[in-house]
């Protein structure tokens, strides 16, 4: 680029009057050609984002059952999980934020942990895991990690100092099916997010690289986003996009985030433009984009995700499996929109799964898809 600035500077200056039509004509051809040549440079990025819709090798119809009665009211679901007998939701109801039921019947059977800002409450419950000692939960509202023992109990919490515009401060973070936690960092103010694994006081190096290319946050166009999910051993972790389909699958070593594969599905648009409307900036949604996958579940061996295919943001209604490679293997239709899934302990071909019907009340459900882990 130097090269061809330092051209154009000395065709121009040694130019004579007589000449100055003649410079004037090179001069606009010189700037297209830096024009051209910076077009293939920024795309030639890209070469390697070639998208094609994923072909899954089967696609057959999954067999759903409904658990929760009728007359059930059930909680707007974030997560949740299966143990041998319990159904565990989490989700604001009656002023309690976790919900267990029977895993046979769908029957409620208890109500734990106020809405509030107590020792023992939290104020939005948001993706947990289960374990022998109890559960380990993030407060979507303050940012904190929370552990419950079994008779819902906070024994511990975890709240950074988040929000500030330090280099590395965290903004989001997630507890890990190892006890570590994931954060979301800030990095500059005009770049997305960046990923790091926290173990106590130990911190990973903060990994900043995109799949994509994005604009500048400052022009308007919104930040690449990513929603996550860890293999039940943590050490590996899908990335995808929420608009779109690009997914990212990543190895962790110990507090290091390793990248493994990309997989290009569908391409993620930038559809956010904002406008000056008088002393205020409004953002307006112009374009569309095809929705991938919703909620998440895996094996050591397999990712469960819920998926749409579609513009239709209300069309999470598929079953689908992908190897930890991010290949699409199987889809089942459910015809369900479902919100959040679990595996069951003891069955691989039946996932347990919070949704709605066609007219918008809440379900328990039970899925059996032949096959699913094979």
């Amino acid at each position: 680029m130097k090269f061809l600035s330092s051209l154009l500077y000395s065709q121009v200056s040694l130019k004579t009057d007589s000449m100055k039509l003649k410079s004037a004509i090179n001069i606009k051809e010189i700037s297209g050609f830096i024009a051209i040549f910076v077009t293939i440079m920024l795309t030639g990025c890209n070469v390697t984002q070639k998208f094609s819709a994923p072909v899954f090798k089967s696609k057959t119809y999954a067999k759903v059952s409904v658990l929760s009665a009728s007359d059930e009211v059930l909680p707007k679901t974030y997560d949740m999980k299966v143990s041998d007998s319990l159904i565990i939701l989490s989700g604001h109801l009656d002023g309690n934020l976790f919900h267990t039921y029977d895993r046979k019947t769908g029957k409620s059977i208890g109500h734990y942990v106020n809405r509030g800002q107590g020792p023992d409450d939290m104020i939005m419950a948001g993706m947990f895991y289960q374990d022998e000692n109890g559960v380990v939960v993030k407060d979507m509202a303050t940012q904190a990690i929370k552990r419950f023992d079994k008779d819902w109990k906070c024994v511990s919490t975890v709240l950074d100092d988040y929000g500030k515009m330090e280099k590395n401060s965290p903004r989001r973070v997630r507890p890990m099916p190892d006890g570590k936690v994931f954060e979301e960092v800030f990095v500059e103010y005009s770049m997305p997010l960046g990923m790091q694994i926290k173990d106590g006081d130990r911190y990973g190096n903060v990994y900043t690289k995109l799949p994509v290319i994005v604009d500048n946050a400052m022009t308007g166009k919104p930040e690449y986003a990513r929603k996550y999910h860890f293999s039940p051993d943590a050490k590996k972790m899908v990335a995808v996009s929420p608009k779109g389909l690009i997914i990212e699958i990543f190895d962790i070593d110990d507090i290091e985030i390793r990248p493994k594969a990309v997989k290009f599905y569908y391409s993620f648009e930038s559809n956010e433009v904002v406008r000056k409307e008088g002393e205020d900036y409004v953002f307006d949604q112009k374009g569309s984009n095809i929705y991938g996958i919703g909620a998440m579940a895996s094996t050591d061996n397999r990712i469960v995700a819920v998926y749409n295919g579609s513009y239709d943001i209300d069309a999470y209604t598929d079953i689908t499996v992908w190897d930890w490679e991010g290949k699409a293997l199987k889809r089942y239709h459910a015809n369900k929109i479902i919100s959040a899934i679990a595996l069951s302990p003891d069955n691989p071909d039946e996932i347990y799964a919070f949704g709605k019907d066609k007219e918008g009340e809440y379900e328990l459900l039970l899925i059996n898809c032949p096959g699913l882990l094979d």
